[in-house]
């Protein structure tokens, strides 16, 4: 080996050993600001013998719609005309704002105010993407009321909430802080104090909710069409739509309400051409839908029997015959299994407690 070589895997080899000295400094080092940073306080979930509990202070993302007071550890202390309610002391208006499924404000005034002076939020509620909701606690009938054009009195306590979904997504970062920043100038103007959630334990809690929805948010359809060329005239399915009760609307549908007047079912026109008054009985059309939006009905199963018990009727007085989708005749074992499925999916929304067809559903699925 000549002097050159020689020197030259002297030369690697220190500069290997040099590498190696400067990894292990950099990693020591580095681990000791993680030590520092992050210390004990937080266990491993998976190496941990026994069950795993939260720190008090976190709050894990909800879903169902309760409205207590906001977590110590995520408000202010706000001082108002009235004294706190205990938790629970009040019942939360769920078709008005609920932290399950918003993000809900809190204002406290030291004077009682008129609703009309929350005037620059109220005008500003089409910005954010999602519904807003304002509400004014009422002592004297221990409720809240929501906010509207000629209430009159004056309040302590008011309630600002943005919805984190509804079918079109989640609410977006973006439109979130800037709702919030919004609650609070308008409490800074007002004098209020004021107390609200984590915009991120928020955005967090929308997701999860967005994915949840997503899951649950099904519409059942039902086809009736014709097995040859022949064509379902108007006024045929006008007299079969009214005889059953079903009331044509703005939209072009017939629609069956419930007892309530929500919608149970609709019939539309296979081809989505709506249905006009004025010139339904001179069209014709090759197929007829049926469409059961399963989570805006309280009970799905039983209106998945009334929609079928119609789809028979409009196929045997029409001359048609019952498909799915892809056009494949339905048969007794397949309505069998989107019972099924109706079943599942509707007790996954009680579970979750935004039970089908109730106030909160109707928001998320408006």
């Amino acid at each position: 080996m000549s002097e050159l070589q020689l020197g030259l895997l002297v030369v690697g080899v220190l500069v290997v050993a040099g590498v190696y000295l400067f990894n292990r400094i950099q990693q020591r080092r580095l681990r000791r600001q993680a030590e520092r940073a992050f210390g004990n306080r937080h266990q491993d979930v998976l190496l941990q013998s026994q069950p795993f509990k939260e720190p008090e202070a976190r709050v894990e993302p909800r879903l169902e719609p309760r409205l207590e007071p906001m977590p110590v550890a995520e408000r202010r202390t706000m001082p108002g005309p009235e004294p706190a309610p205990a938790p629970g002391s009040f019942p939360p208006d769920a078709a008005l704002l609920d932290e399950g499924i918003d993000f809900v404000a809190e204002l406290a005034f030291p004077t009682p105010i008129e609703p009309a002076r929350l005037a620059p939020l109220v005008q500003r509620k089409a910005e954010f993407g999602k519904p807003v909701s304002l509400a004014v606690y009422d002592p004297q009938e221990n409720a809240w009321k929501e906010v509207h054009s000629a209430m009159g009195g004056h309040y302590g306590r008011v309630r600002v909430a943005l919805q984190l979904c509804d079918r079109d997504g989640a609410v977006s970062d973006v439109m979130l802080r800037g709702f919030r920043d919004a609650v609070q100038a308008l409490a800074q103007t007002l004098g209020a104090r004021v107390a609200m959630p984590d915009a991120d334990e928020a955005a967090v809690r929308a997701a999860l909710l967005d994915q949840f929805c997503a899951e649950v948010d099904v519409v059942i359809g039902i086809n009736v069409v014709s097995p040859r060329e022949r064509r379902f005239h108007g006024a045929k399915i006008k007299a079969l739509a009214e005889s059953n009760g079903l009331k044509l609307t703005a939209d072009g549908r017939y629609t069956l309400l419930d007892e309530r007047g929500e919608v149970l079912f609709r019939v539309a026109d296979m081809q989505a051409v709506p249905f006009r008054a004025d010139t339904l009985s001179q069209m014709s059309t090759d197929g007829l839908t049926l469409e059961l939006d399963l989570p805006r009905v309280v009970d799905g199963l039983d209106a998945f029997r009334q929609m079928v018990q119609l789809a028979r009727t409009f196929a045997t007085t029409l001359g048609g015959v019952m498909v799915d989708d892809n056009r494949v005749a339905l048969t007794d074992a397949g309505l069998e299994k989107i019972r099924q499925e109706i079943a599942r999916l509707q007790a996954l929304m009680q579970a979750r407690r935004i039970p089908a067809g109730g106030e909160l559903a109707l928001r998320l699925f408006s």
